[in-house]
């Protein structure tokens, strides 16, 4: 068993969940936005992957399109929020994860 992985009652390795401020489950694909270092006002948006639960701060990356192609942000999964439940707050509307 590896430091990604807990114990369950029956004794088989499974893999921790990461969650988004709000609380909703986090999965590598999902569309967040959020500020890429908390205070600096810089918001990227993109494609969350290469997560690793397990790991409490910069436990994730994001591919956010720049001039030119696409870059990797290194980012916290919870400082973060899914791009729906961000539209829905826009909007005034409340999703159910």
């Amino acid at each position: 068993m590896n430091g990604f992985q807990k114990q369950n009652k029956t004794n088989k390795p499974r893999k921790e969940s990461m969650h988004y401020r709000n609380g909703r489950a986090a999965n590598d694909g999902d569309p967040v936005i959020g500020e890429s270092w908390k205070g600096s006002g810089n918001i990227i948006a993109g494609k969350l992957h290469s997560t690793s639960p397990g790991s409490t701060s910069c436990n994730g990356q994001v591919a956010h399109p720049i001039v030119g192609g696409v870059a990797n942000a290194h980012i916290t999964v919870g400082d973060f929020y899914h791009a729906a439940d961000a539209f829905a707050a826009v909007e005034g509307k409340q999703l159910t994860p």
